[in-house]
């Protein structure tokens, strides 16, 4: 993201594109899910739905298949928080993402 901003360098938009829409992955197992951040990052830049669809898909099935501090159904219940700070915060900042592109207040 970095050296795009810096070269503006379509080729890098092209690769994580790419990347992200050609490559098996699943993206909502552990720390597979931080990837939704470039994903939306790249679509911001491309316009390409598929990866703002992916992106929400991988939150979602995160958030169904996830038990500890950092998923959405934790967070949001009575039980304190308890997990590696910087951790918790990468985790934590993807609904506020999610919501600043698609407007969905669920997030």
């Amino acid at each position: 993201m970095a050296l795009y901003e810096y070269t503006k360098d379509e080729k890098i938009l092209q690769a994580l594109e790419m990347h992200y829409l050609g490559y098996i992955a699943d993206y909502s197992i552990g720390r597979n899910i931080l990837n939704i951040e470039i994903m939306l990052w790249v679509y911001e830049k491309t316009q390409n739905e598929k990866l703002l669809k992916l992106a929400v898909e991988s939150y979602q099935s995160y958030n169904e298949k996830a038990d500890w501090d950092a998923c959405d159904r934790v967070a949001l219940s009575d039980k304190k928080p308890y997990c590696h700070g910087v951790s918790y915060n990468e985790y934590s900042k993807l609904g506020a993402i999610l919501y600043q592109y698609t407007n969905n207040p669920q997030y």
